[in-house]
């Protein structure tokens, strides 16, 4: 290892390098000349280095996503904390489900803590992309059987859709901005659209 600052005080910070064994030694001299040295020896232990696997280093808003350790150790402790988002069940195991919040940048951060009491935190930035909020334009919230209406919403480039309906049929694409529905009998239809921005969200 290394001494870092002054070697010539009553007291030593030392910076140890990679597992093994080190010592200390020192030599005290007395007004009058005379000296004497000491050692002793150190164990120095394996400090965790933590990976955190990340299925992408984006996120959609307002969705789960989990990370976890590459490579987790029996009897070491962990302490997960995020930023942008909320922790979703346990932050102290070797995985960790996250919700999202607003787009922005999020952070994912885990500290990990040996047997031995040697800690190490590492970091991950995540980038929150915005989940696209459609919103149905209806004419009307009835509409008559044997009858079509349209349905449309406003569009965006580059996203996709996808539409279903109970309670009739569409009449051409499902996968456009708006769809063309033929209502069947007197009841309770339902018209339903996932919209999926170019990110995936």
């Amino acid at each position: 290892g290394n001494i870092i600052g002054s070697a010539s005080a009553s007291s030593i910070d030392v910076l140890w390098a990679g597992p093994g064994t080190g010592t200390v030694s020192l030599t005290q001299t007395s007004a009058w000349g005379c000296d004497s040295s000491v050692s002793a020896n150190v164990s120095i232990v394996p400090t965790p280095k933590p990976v955190i696997v990340l299925p992408n280093d984006t996120a959609c808003e307002n969705k789960i996503l989990s990370y976890s350790l590459a490579t987790p150790t029996a009897g070491h402790a962990y302490a997960w904390s995020v930023s942008g988002g909320s922790i979703i069940g346990s932050s102290s195991g070797t995985s960790i489900n996250v919700l999202w919040a607003g787009p922005g940048t999020g952070t994912v951060s885990v500290n990990q803590t040996s047997s031995f009491g040697c800690a190490s935190s590492v970091s991950e930035n995540i980038l929150i992309i915005q989940t696209p909020k459609p919103v149905i334009v209806l004419a009307n919230d009835s509409t008559c059987e044997n009858k079509i209406a349209s349905y449309s919403i406003t569009p965006v480039a580059g996203e996709s859709y996808a539409w279903s309906v109970s309670g009739g049929n569409i009449i051409g694409s499902a996968s456009a901005s708006s769809i063309d529905v033929l209502w069947a009998g007197p009841g309770t239809g339902t018209v339903s659209l996932t919209q999926t921005s170019a990110w995936g969200c």
